[in-house]
């Protein structure tokens, strides 16, 4: 099964129930129709009906529905989309990493760090090495207070892309969390030179470089 697998065009409402075909072909197929309609709960029922009949080699249709249902704030129901196509005897390894970096972003936008540090780390473990999963790990652990682990993984992220100007501003927040302020400046200052509306960026280094000054001596004379 693929993605690409064309839906059957006599399905319609409630028609799975009555013929008495209840399989996971026939949910997906019926929640497509429903999604195409904008009909965002039902389509999720039918899913989440799917994914009980759920087969060995359906973690990419699991995985899609995953990333539907968190764009329809669903968060929930898209980890348990994430967490079934994880649990697919045929999933590959590359499958795997994507599943995993899916959850881990959704988990880390929810506050879940922990659970998102498993699961990013996983995904990079396994050989997700792209600037978007260091990125996304880099933040995790920044966020969990792990700032030397953080440098490393914004670091390899800027390896692997370091014409993004975000990534430069993590770092150098990071490198200004460890006292490390020359080095925070320059990553600032490139963070600004590849998006010069990196506001937060521009505040960044407006604050490290007053901080960082000299205090000029002030000389109070006593009058005659």
């Amino acid at each position: 099964m693929t993605l690409d697998d064309e839906p059957l065009q006599d399905i319609e409402e409630g028609k799975a129930i009555e013929l008495d075909c209840e399989d996971f072909d026939t949910y997906r197929q019926l929640g497509d129709m429903y999604e195409k309609e904008s009909c965002f709960d039902d389509a999720l029922e039918c899913y989440l009906k799917a994914a009980e009949f759920k087969e060995d080699g359906s973690w990419e249709f699991l995985n899609h529905w995953g990333i539907i249902v968190s764009d329809w704030g669903r968060i929930d129901e898209a980890l348990e989309f994430y967490n079934k196509a994880l649990s697919d005897p045929e999933i590959s390894i590359e499958g795997r990493n994507e599943v995993n970096y899916n959850c881990g972003v959704l988990l880390l936008e929810d506050e879940r760090l922990d659970e998102a540090l498993v699961h990013l780390n996983d995904a990079v473990n396994l050989g997700l090495e792209t600037a978007e999963a260091y990125y996304h790990l880099g933040l995790a652990h920044a966020k969990l207070g792990y700032n030397v682990i953080a440098l490393k993984n914004f670091n390899d992220a800027i390896t692997e892309n370091p014409h993004w100007g975000e990534y430069h501003l993590r770092l150098a927040q990071t490198q200004e969390e460890l006292g490390k302020i020359d080095s925070a400046k320059e990553s600032y200052q490139k963070a600004i030179q590849l998006d010069i509306n990196n506001h937060e960026a521009r505040i960044g280094l407006e604050n490290i470089t007053e901080h960082s000054q000299p205090k000029k001596r002030r000389y109070f004379w006593k009058r005659k």
